[in-house]
């Protein structure tokens, strides 16, 4: 990974990723990671309506599927953001409206940091 994305996403565990998924098909980890990204958009965009609409219910839900996902995927600071969401108070201009914009802002980093792993998977041939 490089300098401006390394600490989006633990190596190791991309390296594990890597290291199951190589007896799979070729593009296993791209789909792992199109997928991750795809389902991470709606966690964060369907936090933002429970949030609006004051839902803790849909917000604690979305907030602990996104840190699994995000875990799996060692994408560590995004995954203690969602621990930390879950039990965060659902009012406007609060806690969990800050977390959620941090939220945004390191999934950012981690579509990043997956973006130029697969795009370093392309460039070596590298089997995912």
């Amino acid at each position: 990974m490089d300098a401006e994305h390394g600490t989006a996403v633990r190596g190791d565990v991309i390296a594990e990723i890597r290291g199951l998924a190589a007896g799979l098909e070729p593009a296993f980890f791209e789909r792992l990671v199109a997928t991750y990204v795809g389902d991470g958009k709606r966690h964060l965009d369907a936090m933002r309506r429970a949030l609006a609409v004051r839902d803790a219910e849909a917000w604690r839900l979305e907030a602990h599927s996104m840190k699994g996902a995000s875990a799996s995927v060692g994408a560590e600071r995004l995954a203690e953001l969602c621990r930390s969401a879950e039990s965060a108070p659902v009012v406007p201009d609060g806690a969990a409206e800050a977390l959620l914009r941090e939220a945004h802002e390191e999934f950012a980093r981690v579509r990043a940091a997956l973006a130029a792993e697969t795009s370093r998977s392309s460039r070596t041939g590298e089997l995912s």
